[in-house]
């Protein structure tokens, strides 16, 4: 009788060392697993932030004919891609001097989010610049920027490939003396409360600007999947760009201040496990930004908040 119970004894708490054993190594492994979507999605984001307000050869957004703002009339030369232009905002695509855009806690997109189903209370990260390689012609027409170290012009590139039907006679570039041409790169970072595929999974996305036969268009594409909310500061700098002076959240009206340009962004991101995980309660109050308390989940799924600061490169005179 003593040896069974002992034997009793022995088999439940091999049971017990057992299960404890499983559920150590799947958080462990849930762990693992939100800590390399923190490191993608991380990636993603600084490698186009250090690029922003890259113009190619021209390092002032002002020198670049063709750029207008939301309030202005749009270039007579770009009307043929003025539904990709617009399809985000008034001149969303050619705004050039907003180099960094946000929206504070909100999806002000005028495209809509995939599904029509933006995270609430995420922000939104808008990047614009010209892409690093030059000269390769567009598969597609397409929004290009011809520039030298003086000046410069935003174009609609036609394609040459007369197998490709959204193709014409390309019009000649226009000619500065050892002008360089790049792609004209707009991306807008958002949190969707679904992933491709995956409704009910959050995913970070963004809206990226491509070209089509008209020469624009905005495609929705996913960065990856598990990214529950976006957080963004932008560091505001003195007017020779040397800073950043302070933070402000994307709603402070300095932002709007040419002579205080952004030359850094400050990024939270929540990242959130696949799966429940049994047992486990989130219970954890974060605050992010600094100040701003997220209430408790009090849910059975793992998170990790992950943050960094990126200086911009192309922002000092």
């Amino acid at each position: 009788m003593v040896a069974l119970t002992l034997s009793a004894l022995l088999v439940a708490g091999a049971t017990q060392l057992f299960v404890d054993g499983q559920k150590a190594y799947r958080a462990n492994e849930q762990t693992a697993e939100l800590q390399e979507i923190a490191r993608h999605a991380l990636a993603v984001l600084e490698l186009d932030l250090r690029m922003a307000g890259y113009w190619g050869l021209s390092h002032d957004s002002a020198r670049i004919a063709g750029g207008a703002g939301p309030a202005e009339p749009l270039p007579a030369t770009l009307l043929p891609a003025a539904g990709g232009i617009a399809a985000c905002g008034p001149n969303w695509a050619i705004h050039l001097r907003q180099h960094i855009g946000a929206s504070d806690n909100q999806y002000a997109l005028a495209c809509p989010a995939f599904n029509r189903r933006p995270q609430p209370q995420s922000d939104v990260l808008i990047v614009r610049r010209a892409s690093e390689s030059t000269d390769t012609p567009p598969a597609t027409p397409r929004l290009r920027i011809v520039a030298n170290q003086g000046q410069g012009q935003l174009v609609i590139a036609r394609c040459s490939d007369v197998r490709n039907s959204a193709c014409t006679r390309p019009p000649p570039l226009p000619m500065f003396p050892a002008a360089r041409v790049h792609d004209l790169i707009v991306n807008a970072y958002y949190v969707s409360r679904d992933a491709t595929g995956r409704t009910g999974l959050p995913s970070l996305r963004r809206k990226r600007l491509v070209g089509n036969a008209s020469g624009a268009a905005i495609q929705d594409e996913e960065v990856i999947l598990g990214v529950e909310n976006l957080q963004v500061q932008l560091g505001v700098g003195d007017p020779s760009g040397a800073g950043p002076v302070y933070f402000a959240n994307p709603n402070d009206v300095d932002l709007d201040d040419p002579l205080h340009p952004v030359v850094a962004v400050r990024l939270w991101l929540l990242i959130r496990a696949e799966s429940l995980e049994p047992g486990f309660i989130d219970g954890k109050r974060r605050e992010f930004p600094t100040g701003r308390v997220v209430v408790a989940p009090n849910d059975a799924f793992r998170r990790l908040l992950a943050t960094t600061t990126v200086y911009l490169r192309n922002t000092r005179t």
